[in-house]
């Protein structure tokens, strides 16, 4: 079973030897040197990426990591863009997605959930099929046909079924050096990941008597049991969060794994909702439903996610010398700052003492998860502390 970089190196040297095969067909295909340039230029990083892919089910490996930081940063774009449609006349996100050409859609909603399925499979399982390398390596064929087709429709299809040749060839290749080649279905690692259940072993206990402030505070701030129901279930919501952020610096970590989850599942419902509705109901309903938020929610929004990103980003913060910030007082003081300021900006259109009990029960509950997860570890971090 190959490492990263000797899968990385497979795949750059079965894209040469591809090449020889794909660049005489692609040039009659096409007819034109700059889609050959092109269409090895894309070959090329996807047949590198197609080598190591398999490999996002794994906790702790590289293309996991690399792939849930492109997503997060792909999620703050896409929320810094729907909150300058706030102040700037005009829904900016939703014109840049109906910008596309609408066949690139699906087949970008394909490559996602391809993707997603790999994130929340076990190690050695579906992303090790060929079945599942063969369907991500036609998503990319299709993205690529579809991105040209408004040309030549011979030049498109010849262009992506090159660049879904290339995907697959690198692919092959990670299954080639880890001797899964004739496998169609692999099965599962039994191997034990890092849990977080030290952190959650008693937190039914924690959340009973957690609940009790909350109900009679509930009971005298407002008269409805929809409220009250929201308030208990922020009780859970900020116990658990509480408990299990701090672990999101980590590789191998729970909280890593749903924050990579929810970044994929943001992007994608974006992507779906372009696909059913057509351009110019996007532009009109895109804008309605941002701005029809209270004002401030989606910048609260982004600034509550931007922190959390820190926290997930713990070794790109450590190398400048900030130490593992989720172990600190800081990170978990700003995680409940900035949630306070979400749900009084979501809340505007409510009574100040509904607003004041949600915030409270929710905020008072991921501090005392924090708080206990702190004392499981029994570590207020230093910049010489290592994320493990």
């Amino acid at each position: 079973m190959g490492d990263f970089e000797e899968h990385y190196t497979e795949g750059r040297q079965r894209f040469s030897a591809a090449s020889l095969w794909l660049v005489v067909p692609v040039y009659v295909g096409t007819n034109d040197p700059t889609l050959v340039v092109v269409t090895l230029v894309v070959g090329s990083l996807l047949t590198r990426a197609g080598a190591v892919v398999p490999d996002i089910d794994s906790h702790d490996s590289i293309p996991r990591r690399k792939l849930g930081r492109l997503l997060t940063v792909w999620v703050l774009v896409v929320f810094f863009l729907t909150s300058v449609d706030l102040v700037v006349p005009g829904p900016l996100l939703a014109g840049v997605l109906s910008a596309l050409p609408m066949g690139l859609t699906p087949s970008a909603l394909f490559v996602l959930l391809l993707l997603w399925t790999g994130l929340a499979s076990r190690h050695r399982s579906m992303t090790h099929s060929i079945v599942w390398g063969a369907a991500l390596s036609v998503a990319f064929g299709v993205m690529g046909f579809f991105s040209i087709y408004r040309g030549s429709l011979a030049a498109a299809a010849t262009v992506g079924a090159a660049l879904a040749a290339y995907c697959f060839v690198g692919f092959y290749s990670h299954l080639d050096i880890d001797d899964e080649e004739d496998q169609v279905v692999p099965s599962p690692d039994d191997r034990e990941f890092d849990g977080y259940e030290q952190y959650v072993r008693r937190w039914t206990e924690q959340y009973r008597w957690l609940t009790v402030p909350a109900l009679v505070a509930g009971l005298v701030v407002t008269e409805s049991g929809l409220l009250l129901l929201a308030g208990l279930a922020l009780v859970y919501a900020g116990l658990i969060a509480g408990l299990t952020l701090p672990s999101i610096d980590r590789k191998r970590s729970e909280p890593r794994r749903v924050f990579d989850l929810v970044g994929i599942g943001v992007v994608t419902g974006l992507l779906l909702q372009q696909l059913v509705a057509v351009r110019a109901r996007l532009l009109v309903e895109g804008a309605g439903r941002t701005l029809a938020l209270p004002s401030g929610t989606v910048p609260a929004f982004y600034l509550f996610l931007l922190i959390l990103w820190l926290g997930r980003e713990g070794n790109l913060l450590q190398r400048l010398g900030l130490g593992r910030v989720t172990h600190t007082l800081h990170w978990p003081a700003a995680v409940c700052a900035s949630f306070v300021l979400l749900i009084v900006t979501g809340t505007a259109g409510l009574p100040r003492d509904t607003t004041v009990f949600l915030a409270v029960v929710g905020a008072g509950s991921m501090l005392y998860g924090f708080y206990h997860h702190l004392r499981v570890d029994d570590v207020i971090a230093t910049a010489e502390q290592r994320v493990d």
